[in-house]
């Protein structure tokens, strides 16, 4: 099945003006546990926004996000104050908002062939690309210094702090190409993947760029990173292969047991391998820097609902369901041992799943108003929010460890922090 790279990024933003409310530990799957009590705090948005999504962690100490239906930037600081700057007639539904490395925000208008610049103070400058029409996406910090971001149709782009941009045409002929995110590589480069053209991407800093074609047709590349043998791999959705691309231009293929298999969510697992999975095929994969590939069956899970994360304590976390749809935490170790924790509160379905500060993993439970917790060894303690039907996401710690999240539906945001 083929994918477009173009991914939508809501983010939302919040004027505080709310009630705060102490909550209890709540429960635990350990009768031993006495967690200490939290703060909980949630806030009514001024202006309803039915889509308040992804917190961002500014250059200031602040929070920073976006209202998509309002067109407006919001700036929520730690103690909950919020102050909110329009984005006149902007439409933001393919924006992604990011740290520049001039220490300002930066954002993409997706539709408008636009770059915007918001200082911590709230200004905003916005610069336009030669073409109203070209769609800037995915905006990334170069190692020189300025911004790259790849263009629809078929340009890399690159701005400067001073707003000064350059257009570089990507060679080949799919001029109607989507390019992916771009990745800063271990020589130096930026390097990208373009899904049509099926090929892997390296971009100087002079805007040069080198093509290498994937060798097999239609690969459908997808999920690029570096690994921690320092060289660029990705998946292959359409050909059940991973990809490795040598900073010199070597590029290898490693065939899966299933050519149709849709590997997918690639990372570099604690134990410096990288993972990748098969969700509708409940299979977890591991690929060495050598290319050696080995698969483990998760046969206890109805279904895989979201891709691991990489836990403190060596393992590898996820959500999945039972038989009867019930929702579950799993736990898979190097060696391929699956462990599976529970909800306490019946029918809980965790996600947003989290690594913590703490070492634990955090998530959302959605349909019981709660937060929960789950150690490395399987404890899950829950944190009651609001009502039973109510839904969290966007989990985001903030600098100061506080735990921010958005409320689904109910225009709030809300905060936990736990004792130091």
């Amino acid at each position: 099945m083929q994918r477009t790279v173009w991914q939508k990024f809501l983010l939302a933003i919040v004027l505080v003006s709310g009630f705060v409310l102490v909550a209890g530990c709540g429960t635990t799957t350990s009768s031993s546990s006495h967690a200490p009590s939290p703060t909980i705090s949630l806030f009514s948005f001024p202006t309803s926004s039915q889509s308040p999504q992804r917190l961002l962690s500014g250059p200031d100490g602040n929070l920073w996000f976006l209202e998509v239906d309002t067109h407006k930037i919001a700036r929520l600081t730690p103690s909950g104050k919020i102050s909110e700057f329009s984005l006149a007639n902007a439409d933001l539904s393919l924006s992604t908002l990011v740290v520049g490395p001039d220490h300002n925000l930066w954002l993409n208008e997706g539709l408008q062939g636009k770059i915007a610049r918001i200082t911590p103070a709230g200004e905003i400058k916005e610069f336009a690309l030669s073409n109203r029409f070209d769609g800037p996406r995915f905006p990334t910090a170069g190692p020189d210094g300025n911004l790259w971001f790849p263009v629809s149709p078929h340009k890399i782009a690159r701005v400067t702090s001073a707003g000064v941009i350059s257009e570089f045409l990507l060679p080949g002929k799919n001029m109607g190409d989507e390019p992916s995110s771009l990745v800063v590589g271990p020589d130096g480069n930026l390097w990208g993947l373009e899904l049509e053209g099926n090929s892997v991407d390296r971009i100087s800093m002079n805007g040069s760029i080198s093509v290498f074609p994937i060798p097999s047709i239609g690969a459908g590349p997808d999920n690029l990173l570096v690994g921690s043998d320092g060289n660029l791999w990705f998946t292959e959705t359409n050909t059940g292969k991973i990809g490795r691309m040598t900073p010199g231009g070597s590029l290898s293929e490693f065939a899966t047991s299933n050519e149709d298999g849709e590997p997918d969510h690639l990372l570099v697992g604690p134990d410096h391998n990288l993972w990748f999975i098969e969700m509708e095929l409940k299979k977890f994969e591991r690929i060495t820097p050598a290319g050696q590939i080995r698969e483990f069956v998760d046969e206890d899970a109805a279904s895989v609902l979201e891709p691991p994360i990489a836990g403190s304590d060596g393992n590898l976390w996820f959500i999945q369901s039972d038989s009867h749809q019930r929702g579950q935490i799993g736990r898979l170790t190097p060696t391929g041992k699956f462990s599976v924790f529970s909800m306490p509160t019946a029918n809980g379905q965790p996600s947003d799943l989290l690594l913590g500060p703490d070492g634990n993993l955090w998530f959302a439970e959605n349909g019981t108003g709660k937060i929960g917790r789950i150690t490395p060894g399987g404890s899950i303690t829950e944190f009651g929010i609001a009502s039973t039907g109510s839904s969290f996401t966007s989990l985001l710690f903030a600098p100061n460890h506080t735990l921010w999240f958005f409320q689904k539906g109910a225009s709030k945001i809300g905060s936990l922090t736990l004792p130091s």
